[in-house]
């Protein structure tokens, strides 16, 4: 494993965790399967959690028709 500790600023993974669970969910109760991606699934998969130097999650989802509804919905309930 990686020392995190020569990494000045330090994410908080537990808020990140929520927050990626919580779109998750929104999205899923609208219809809409979401996904990590690029670090956040890196991290997810290559050391079995969120990196604590990354400071962003990506999410993914497949283009449909009224994505940009669904994702309205979502940034309100947020």
């Amino acid at each position: 494993m990686n020392d995190v500790s020569k990494f000045s600023i330090q994410s908080d993974v537990n808020k990140m965790a929520k927050t990626i669970q919580d779109v998750i969910n929104i999205g899923e109760s609208n219809g809409l399967t979401c996904w990590l991606n690029y670090g956040a699934l890196l991290g997810m998969i290559r050391e079995n959690r969120l990196l604590p130097w990354n400071n962003d999650a990506e999410l993914c989802c497949w283009h449909e028709p009224g994505i940009s509804q669904k994702f309205q919905i979502i940034v309100d309930e947020l």
